[in-house]
């Protein structure tokens, strides 16, 4: 349910209740890529930077078991898709289990 209101609060720009459900679901499950990516979306987008990277680094050290996950990021990375734009600001990154490396849509 946090998951689901933590989904909901960012589809509507609230970040800070979408932050406090991520927290929740995140003292149950630790590891949970969905909530650190949507804590780490909503830091970024009220400028807590440094507290978005820490998140998207845990992320990124977890193990990847899904070797499908590795090559649609590969592919990813192969099309130029990560590279700065003119003004220097990247789109955030993300991680989904299905999806593999994705960017940011102004979700």
């Amino acid at each position: 349910v946090r998951k689901n209101t933590s989904a909901a609060a960012i589809k509507t720009r609230d970040w800070t209740i979408a932050i406090a459900s991520c927290e929740a679901v995140l003292k149950i499950d630790p590891t949970c890529t969905k909530s650190l990516y949507r804590r780490a979306l909503s830091n970024w987008h009220l400028g807590e930077v440094e507290q978005a990277s820490a998140d998207l680094e845990t992320i990124l050290k977890q193990p990847v078991t899904d070797y499908a996950l590795i090559q649609e990021s590969s592919q990813v990375r192969k099309n130029g898709l990560l590279t700065p734009t003119p003004l220097g600001i990247a789109p955030l990154p993300f991680i989904t289990p299905r999806h593999g490396l994705c960017l940011d849509a102004g979700v």
